[in-house]
């Protein structure tokens, strides 16, 4: 009996759909090392999802006071259809294979790229200092 439970609790876990985040929502706001907003600059986000193969992007300029948001990017999937994007990166790349989310921010200034951040490090706070 109990491995019967198990089993069916194994099975909906499984295929019962879920939303998986993609890309958290950021409100941010740029400014330079004297504090003064940093506007109309260009912010691109993207983001990947390994197992499942998808990936996305948005351009959005910063406001007069140097704000920008990102609204949370998700879908809905199943574990099932993880574990089976997550063995076919193994068989496709080996062991540099990569299995979960990630996203990566960008901000430009006059059409030069100025500061990556990765996975959200550096973005703690909603401030973002950029020097010059």
């Amino acid at each position: 009996m109990a491995i019967l439970v198990c089993i069916t609790v194994l099975l909906v876990v499984i295929f019962v759909p879920f939303n998986l985040v993609l890309s958290p929502e950021r409100r941010l706001i740029f400014v330079d090392d004297a504090g003064k907003p940093i506007a109309h600059a260009e912010v691109r986000r993207s983001w990947q999802q390994y197992s499942l193969g998808l990936s996305g992007e948005e351009r959005i300029k910063t406001d007069s006071d140097g704000a920008v948001y990102f609204q949370t990017r998700s879908i809905k999937t199943r574990i099932i259809w993880l574990i089976v994007g997550a063995v076919r990166e193994i068989r496709s790349v080996g062991i540099h294979a990569g299995f979960g989310s990630s996203d990566y921010i960008m901000i430009r200034i006059n059409n030069q790229d100025v500061k990556s951040f990765y996975d959200g490090k550096g973005l703690e706070n909603a401030r973002v200092v950029i020097k010059r």
